[in-house]
């Protein structure tokens, strides 16, 4: 399986709306978890939806720097069983 990771910090108010919508819509990614280090993603009504709906994974965790939450995000696309990542 294909997945995507994608690290975000305090992103601006429909950004990170429009990053997910453009993977998801792109097809071929059969996961995709969104790290959020900044705690503001869950803001975002449409980020919110996407995560209720299970389309992503959002995992919130304290900003350690994006190598540290990339390496969040891969753990669980490995987990969830992806052996391609984007």
């Amino acid at each position: 399986m294909e997945a995507a990771v994608v690290v975000t910090y305090a992103a601006p108010p429909g950004m990170l709306a429009a990053c997910l919508d453009a993977i998801t819509g792109a097809g071929g990614i059969g996961y995709v978890v969104v790290v959020d280090t900044g705690g503001r993603a869950r803001t975002d009504g449409h980020v919110a939806e996407l995560a209720a709906a299970g389309t992503i994974d959002l995992v919130e965790t304290e900003n350690q720097g994006y190598g540290a939450a990339a390496n969040v995000g891969v753990a669980h696309a490995r987990a969830a069983g992806a052996d391609v990542l984007a």
